[in-house]
């Protein structure tokens, strides 16, 4: 990664729930905007190999660290621009809660109990469709932004 990369972060397992399929097809629209952002993918599960394959299709594994499991992962946090959460289905995430305990606010799909953590445009992005464009774009309009990604981070953080 380089110097100057800006990191987005995805924690969780490798589920069909967890929706890592569409998070990558949002990560290739990401990439033909801008190719000095990367992908960290922290976790593990039944899907892992066949995410990878498709990571490996579409040549963004440039782009794209799998780091499996880790039991730490502040360090990643503080790298971070942002975390995104792709669930179809989701309690409440403790993922986002420990990434603003670091100020990294979160993009985000609108299911189960996000809402009740994620305001939209003042915690973070709270996305209502699976739609890639609309994904991308508010994922890069933070990635592009960085007085308000550190305002909404600290408004998470608070």
């Amino acid at each position: 990664i380089s110097n100057d990369g800006k990191i987005i972060l995805h924690i969780g397992n490798f589920s069909d729930e967890k929706n890592h399929d569409f998070l990558i097809d949002v990560f290739a629209e990401i990439l033909k905007r801008d190719r000095n952002v990367f992908l960290i993918l922290i976790g593990d599960g039944v899907l892992f190999n066949s995410i990878v394959a498709k990571v490996f299709a579409l040549k963004l594994q440039f782009n794209v660290k799998f780091l499996g499991t880790q039991k730490d992962v502040s360090k990643f946090l503080l790298i971070s621009e942002l975390i995104v959460l792709t669930s179809k289905i989701e309690g409440v995430p403790g993922v986002l809660l420990e990434a603003a305990y670091f100020k990294v606010p979160s993009v985000s799909t609108n299911v189960g109990g996000v809402k009740e953590f994620v305001i939209h445009d003042e915690t973070g992005l709270l996305i209502d469709q699976f739609e890639v464009n609309l994904f991308a774009d508010s994922i890069l309009s933070l990635i592009d932004n960085d007085e308000r990604r550190r305002k909404l981070g600290m408004n998470a953080y608070k």
